[in-house]
């Protein structure tokens, strides 16, 4: 039986469909039984898409400023420790 690590670790070849049959059986297994890798698999197709987007269509500057400016201001908001 896979761990969570092991669905971790072998995502970008699941998404990907590089496992063999034997390996896919093993991932669907955990990931039926695992509702955090579930998740994971979701967050990384949606990040994989997300990714291909914006391949296709540049950031204009302006949209690359508002990120940095959000990645700034979630920064300061965390707590220092």
């Amino acid at each position: 039986m896979l761990k969570c690590k092991d669905i971790a670790e072998q995502s970008s070849d699941f998404v990907d469909q590089r496992l063999s049959f034997r390996q896919k059986l093993g991932y669907n297994m955990h990931i039926l039984m695992c509702g955090n890798c579930r998740r994971y698999i979701q967050q990384f197709r949606t990040m994989l898409k997300k990714a291909r987007t914006l391949r296709k269509a540049p950031l204009t500057d302006s949209q690359a400023q508002d990120i940095v400016d959000k990645v700034k201001l979630q920064q300061t908001d965390k707590p220092q420790q």
